[in-house]
């Protein structure tokens, strides 16, 4: 595969970004987060050891860690939809080599040094499965790495003959990769887990470097949101009667009260009663006018 560069790698990685956010299910139980990888990879030095002497030392580096930042989707039929775009450092390798030339009265030392180092942008698209509220998820999936590469030099005479010199090559190449592994959430914004990666064919042959091969990463996962799981199927709400309690069952309810006389009906019980009593005075001012009457007849 040949490598690719400037324009076409930020095209690239402007495609990527737009798969990775847009084309994943947008719902309102989503998650983001953040991932850190410790991974454990050598690279494959035989093509590099074709063009070296057998007095040198190759010293393989072993360690891969990345950075990642991932989305994913809310639970559909027990599945979860995500996606991750990361940052991430190759383990590279150093040769050194060191001749020494020495004759009556003239010697010098040669050191001969290369060291590969690279970058990656790694992508991936995975499903993860996770049932109900269980501390454990299985997932798996695709995506590509991007790697930028650089080989650096130098050489350096000491003692009668004196002089240096370095060089540097670079390359950048696009490689795809598939991942599996496991998940367990250590509580609902955290977890832990192990993943196997596989990079395909990436060599590249003016460099002498191939960074294929199986990485095996312990994974570390922040969620900024509680992490994504299955909806528990919804219990039928039970409406339950009351129980009567025992100690009423012996005792006889009450008369109910009667009923309240509407407002109006007193009013006029009132009224009339204010009646008889005009009446009752009218009377005791006759009687009394008959009585004035009788007593001046009498005089």
């Amino acid at each position: 595969m040949q490598g690719i560069k400037g324009e076409h790698m930020k095209s690239l990685i402007k495609i990527a970004l737009s798969l990775l956010f847009a084309s994943l299910p947008c719902r309102v139980y989503a998650s983001w987060g953040i991932g850190l990888n410790a991974g454990y990879w050598k690279m494959d030095t035989t093509e590099l050891e074709k063009n070296i002497s057998d007095d040198g030392d190759i010293t393989r580096g072993f360690f891969n860690p990345d950075i990642n930042f991932f989305y994913e989707s809310a639970p559909k039929d027990g599945l979860i939809y995500g996606g991750s775009f990361g940052f991430g450092m190759p383990a590279g390798v150093k040769y050194e080599e060191r001749t020494s030339w020495s004759s009556p009265g003239f010697a010098y030392t040669e050191l001969y040094e290369v060291e590969s180092t690279a970058k990656a942008i790694p992508i991936l698209f995975y499903i993860k499965s996770r049932s109900g509220k269980e501390p454990y998820a299985w997932f798996g999936g695709a995506g590509v790495d991007y790697i930028m590469a650089k080989i650096a030099g130098k050489s350096e005479l000491t003692g009668d003959l004196t002089g240096s010199d370095t060089f540097s090559i670079t390359g950048n190449q696009l490689v795809p990769n598939i991942t599996v592994g496991g998940e367990y959430f250590t509580g609902k914004n955290s977890s832990v887990g192990l993943n196997l990666k596989y990079v395909f064919s990436s060599e590249m042959e003016k460099l002498r470097c191939d960074y294929s091969g199986l990485r095996i990463n312990l994974a570390l996962r922040w969620y900024f949101e509680d992490a994504p799981v299955a909806a528990a199927p919804a219990r039928k709400a039970e409406q339950v009667k009351p129980k009567r309690p025992s100690y009423l069952d012996d005792e006889v309810p009450d008369k109910p009260a009667p009923a309240a006389k509407p407002a109006s009906s007193e009013r006029q019980k009132l009224e009339r009663q204010k009646l008889e009593l005009e009446k009752e005075k009218l009377k005791l001012e006759r009687e009394r006018f008959e009585f004035e009457k009788q007593k001046a007849k009498e005089e």
